[in-house]
């Protein structure tokens, strides 16, 4: 009779973790836009494994692990807020972005790939290729000859 209840017990336990795992999973984005959004979600949430998920080992390579070794040092530079602190500022960034970027993105795709940028700030562009089915964060676009002209201006209206 107990051998029967600890299998019964065991069984409930693997399916509780079961259920407890898989409803916890996110589905991949469809959109290219929803997987950038997606991937800087994952960088607020300092959650760098997840982050790289969405994107392509060009992306890892050359602009991910220089980035984080940057978020790294600089955030080993800062004093260490406190738990209750850290948590609130990570709430309104991501609130920041789920309200503001969350509708501000725009997107141009051609075939398999697909350039993503914020409304009014089309100098930097996030390109995503597509790997099977899924978008992919690829590499950054800068528009050099705008990004010029735009510092012009700037340093028109600074007088210099």
């Amino acid at each position: 009779m107990k051998n029967h209840n600890s299998k019964g017990i065991f069984f409930l336990i693997i399916g509780i973790l079961f259920l407890s795992l898989t409803s916890c999973a996110r589905p991949y984005p469809k959109e290219p836009t929803d997987v950038a959004l997606a991937f800087y979600m994952a960088l607020i949430e300092q959650d760098y494994d997840g982050a790289k998920k969405y994107c392509t080992d060009n992306f890892i390579a050359k602009e991910f692990n220089p980035m984080q070794s940057m978020m790294k040092t600089m955030a080993n530079m800062a004093p260490t807020p406190k738990p209750e602190t850290d948590k609130k500022d990570r709430k309104k960034m991501k609130e920041f972005l789920d309200t503001i970027l969350g509708g501000a993105f725009q997107s141009s795709v051609d075939g398999n790939e697909a350039r993503i940028w914020v409304s009014g700030q089309d100098l930097k562009k996030t390109v995503l290729v597509k790997e099977g089915a899924k978008w992919k964060l690829d590499r950054t676009e800068v528009d050099e000859s705008a990004m010029q002209e735009a510092m012009k201006n700037m340093m028109k209206q600074f007088g210099k």
